[in-house]
Formats: structure tokens, sequence, C-alpha cells
């Protein structure tokens, strides 16, 4: 994916797992896989910045 600002290529930064709905049993559990996208561009004003967010359901 291509930063939203400068067009160059970004990196995954982080990835990490969310899960929400597992405090009580009526709720159903979701599980997210998240990845962060920052900036590789050092003349960008987002450089190192996350400028995009990814998540994937893990079923």
């Amino acid at each position: 994916m291509n930063c939203p600002f400068c067009g160059c290529l970004t990196k995954i930064e982080r990835g990490y797992v969310e899960v929400s709905g597992d405090d009580s049993p009526e709720e159903e559990t979701v599980v997210l896989y998240v990845q962060e996208l920052c900036c590789r561009n050092p003349s960008c004003s987002s450089f190192r910045q996350v400028v995009r967010r990814i998540q994937n359901r893990i079923r």
C-alpha cells in the first residue's frame, strides 16, 4: 500500500491481536489481527507515522 500523502510504499511497523466481546457469554467474541502501516519516505510530513491501519478478522 502507498502513503496517501506522498505515494511512497509503506511498511508494516507493528502487528498485534485485538479481542472484543469476550466480557460476557452472550456476546460474540471477535478476534482481529491489526497491522499499522507507516510511511518510509524521509521527506514526507508523515515519515514514521501510522498512515493506515488494516484489520483482518481471525475465525
